[in-house]
């Protein structure tokens, strides 16, 4: 098959970009870098730099760590890992380390390219620009942001007081964005997986 029906039935599979426009899809496939991990390989370690990437799950379930300990739940098709770069103003160091429990991908997105998908003033295709699917994948970004920022709590990572945050990507306090249920992402099939 060509590269363009792969992509689409990648994009056809994944509960997240499944949700975005054809030229959405392609803005982020055209500047994204897959990042494949093996069994116990990290995606970031705790103490170290935090870059200015977000990165999608493509297969594969990352464990979080912090001080050694897995803390929350296994993310796997339909999380995203990194967000929070989005919402913590500054440099700042990771505050847990992400681990590969198999063979693992991911697609690595920089907030830069992120950002200048809203910032787009060219209309692509029938006139619409990127900004609903722009809102789509900042409503995951902060879902996911909100559920790991309670995880964190719980663990004694940051602090239990409530605190709101607010960045240029929205203002967020454990609540918002797309929840994803359990049976919503075990609904979503591997992409590599055969269709029936």
């Amino acid at each position: 098959p060509s590269v363009h029906l792969v992509q689409r039935r990648f994009q056809l599979k994944h509960p997240i970009f499944r949700l975005l426009t054809i030229n959405a899809f392609k803005y982020i496939i055209d500047r994204a870098y897959l990042f494949k991990l093996t069994p116990g390989q990290s995606a970031y370690r705790q103490g170290l730099r935090a870059m200015k990437n977000v990165y999608f799950v493509l297969y594969g379930d990352f464990d979080y760590r912090f001080e050694g300990s897995s803390f929350g739940e296994r993310c796997g098709l339909g999380w995203t890992i990194g967000e929070e770069i989005l919402y913590i103003e500054g440099a700042f160091k990771r505050l847990e380390t992400v681990v590969a429990q198999g063979h693992a991908c991911l697609l690595q997105l920089k907030v830069q390219d992120l950002e200048n998908m809203i910032a787009q003033d060219i209309k692509l295709g029938g006139g619409a620009t990127l900004k609903n699917d722009y809102e789509v994948i900042i409503s995951f970004l902060g879902s996911n942001y909100d559920t790991k920022t309670v995880w964190r709590k719980d663990v004694g990572i940051i602090p239990k007081s409530p605190k709101v945050t607010q960045s240029k990507f929205g203002t967020f306090q454990s609540t918002g964005g797309i929840k994803l249920t359990d049976a919503m992402r075990a609904s979503f099939k591997h992409p590599n997986a055969s269709s029936t």
